[in-house]
């Protein structure tokens, strides 16, 4: 897997790129120089043999363009581009990325018109890439490519185990709608165990309050009992349920209880793989020490991120996770400044929740958190500022090779400066 890391400048004169508009089966290369100069297309398959012919189209076009290197950029589809660019890195060819975006927009700058094929894409996204609108690609390695896949798998497990939660609701409030009021845990393993049993309401009334509450002290160690399955069985009584169509509306509950059991102990051996993966990087330990950065945290983070010995600064970071500014203005009218979400959704999504860790009443962050919501920023940004910060002290630990400590963050926040300009 790879990242993206912003140039200055991607390309110097006397130096050229090969854009490549990436497909399923065949892909399309298009060679052109510092000056403007540009070759005919090739149309290459996904194969080692297409591979190879892409690579003496290089050759071809140093001779060709008479410029002395020659880089590939392509903007990414799909995971189709994975193998190619795996391939190229490999053979020691220097990559760039153009987001599809900023294909999109300067189509109409190459002829003034909204035409698509995919000669003029890798045209156009060579002509990116020459005026440095393109990034550098970070190749995940060995154990960093390892949590890339498993972070990514256990987030559609999560996905999947969310949308088999919203059936099981669904069924309940046909078959037993007042069953859920009673639990504080939806998904609590005495209420599960009910479930499995017995869930309509003149099932439960003919196992008996006591069987009932036995079933429950018996699976939640003894948390519940007796009066919670009072409760069950007087709501039993006075059930609202539907009274026809029970025998598929079960019959369809089970098979999401045995999808969700699956599915759970999947994501438990998924985590299990992450957490000895994690054990691999050899600053795993420095994240580890970090309040509120547990063993899935890092392993996500490290996933999206990549190697952080990869990356100059924090903001490259901060950026790759779309929490960097933007404002639109314009004379005198001044917007507000907000996040870009340009970067990974699922990076900030695992920062924004270590982030509500760290900042409660006992967490590292707390004091720099209400700081700021007391000098009147508003929680949410006051929230990405947390965020920020956390990026900022786990890039230092990692760069420095220091184990976390409170006095060594508060001195490189004062030293960095601290996101806390947001309007």
């Amino acid at each position: 897997m790879y990242n993206q890391i912003k140039n200055k400048r991607s390309v110097k004169i006397n130096e050229g790129v090969i854009g490549v508009d990436i497909g399923k089966y065949h892909h399309v290369a298009v060679g052109q120089s510092w000056d403007g100069q540009r070759m005919k297309p090739l149309v290459f398959s996904n194969t080692r043999s297409g591979f190879n012919r892409l690579r003496y189209y290089q050759e071809t076009a140093k001779r060709y363009l008479s410029v002395d290197r020659i880089q590939m950029a392509f903007e990414p589809t799909g995971h189709y581009w994975e193998p190619l660019a795996q391939w190229l890195e490999q053979a020691g060819i220097d990559l760039e990325m153009v987001q599809s975006s900023h294909t999109h927009k300067a189509k109409e700058l190459e002829d003034n018109s909204p035409g698509k094929t995919d000669g003029k894409d890798a045209g156009v996204i060579a002509d990116l890439a020459l005026q440095g609108k393109s990034r550098r690609l970070l190749a995940h390695r060995a154990e960093f490519a390892e949590l890339r896949y498993l972070t990514h798998f256990r987030h559609e497990l999560i996905i999947d185990k969310n949308r088999e939660v919203n059936r099981l609701h669904r069924l309940m409030d046909l078959i037993f709608p007042e069953l859920l009021g009673i639990f504080k845990k939806y998904l609590g393993k005495g209420l599960m165990a009910l479930i499995n049993k017995a869930v309509q309401p003149e099932q439960i009334l003919s196992l008996g309050t006591e069987k009932v509450g036995q079933l429950l002290s018996q699976h939640s160690q003894g948390k519940l009992g007796l009066k919670r399955a009072l409760l069950v069985t007087e709501a039993a009584k006075n059930s609202v349920g539907m009274k026809s169509g029970l025998f598929s509306l079960e019959m369809e509950l089970k098979q999401v209880l045995k999808r969700f059991g699956l599915i759970k102990e999947q994501c438990q051996e998924i985590e299990k793989a992450m957490k000895q993966v994690l054990k691999e990087v050899s600053y795993s330990k420095i994240l580890l020490s970090i309040p509120g950065m547990g063993e899935i945290t890092s392993a996500t983070f490290l996933g999206e991120v990549g190697d952080l010995k990869g990356y100059h600064s924090a903001q490259e970071v901060i950026k790759l996770a779309g929490l960097n500014l933007y404002e639109i203005s314009s004379g005198e009218y001044h917007g507000q400044k907000r996040i870009t979400k340009r970067g990974r959704p699922l990076l900030r999504l695992i920062l924004y929740m270590a982030s509500l860790r760290m900042i409660k009443r006992k967490g590292e962050f707390n004091k720099f958190y209400k700081r700021l919501t007391e000098h009147g920023k508003a929680k949410t940004k006051a929230i990405i500022a947390v965020m920020c910060k956390l990026i900022r002290v786990i890039f230092a630990l990692v760069r420095d090779g220091q184990i976390f400590e409170k006095r060594q963050y508060i001195k490189e926040s004062q030293k960095e400066g601290v996101l806390i300009g947001i309007n």
